[in-house]
């Protein structure tokens, strides 16, 4: 079965941010995996294995239950999860913005609606730009540049669909437009 996740996609100039900062990032190779930047994104919902049937529906069900207008967040400045010397993910931040609540929100009740299994976990929108450290690198020092905040308008969400093996990995399958 294929897998399914429910992002924002990122603008061009979002990419444009993102690049210089991943090259830095790959210089050092601490980490397994950086992230391409067709494949940059905010994850909404990750669901894994999920039939495509009801990821149809899903997707039919978020559209025309959708209320909410576009909207622009600001993204910038880097972050970490996991040690500072061996972060697992290194990622931009994202505004918190009460507008990217209501939608996280309202495609949780929406999921929950079509059967499937919504999240339980406080939202911490971000985007990936590399992750899985390597175990017999060397410690990690955060690139010091200065990132500006930069606008990014929201007005749409996008299904995608995971193909592990290729590159960039994922398809976008649905668009939910606001």
């Amino acid at each position: 079965m294929v897998h399914f996740f429910i992002a924002i996609p990122v603008t061009k100039d979002i990419k444009r941010l993102a690049t210089p900062i991943q090259q830095e990032l790959k210089r050092e190779q601490q980490h397994k995996v950086y992230v391409h930047p067709d494949d940059l994104h905010i994850t909404v919902h990750f669901f894994g294995e999920l039939e495509e049937v009801k990821v149809r529906a899903l997707a039919k069900s978020l559209q025309e239950a959708i209320s909410i207008r576009p909207f622009t967040l600001n993204i910038g400045e880097l972050h970490f999860f996991g040690e500072q010397q061996k972060p697992s993910v290194v990622w931009l931040g994202v505004e918190e913005h009460p507008t990217l609540t209501k939608l996280y929100d309202f495609t949780q009740r929406i999921i929950k609606e079509n059967g499937l299994a919504a999240d339980n976990k406080n939202y911490r929108p971000h985007i990936t730009l590399a992750k899985k450290w390597k175990q017999d690198a060397s410690a990690f020092n955060m690139p010091n540049e200065p990132i500006p905040n930069t606008p990014m308008q929201v007005d749409e969400m996008v299904i995608y669909k995971i193909h592990p093996k290729n590159e960039p990995k994922y398809e976008a399958v649905f668009h939910i437009k606001m």
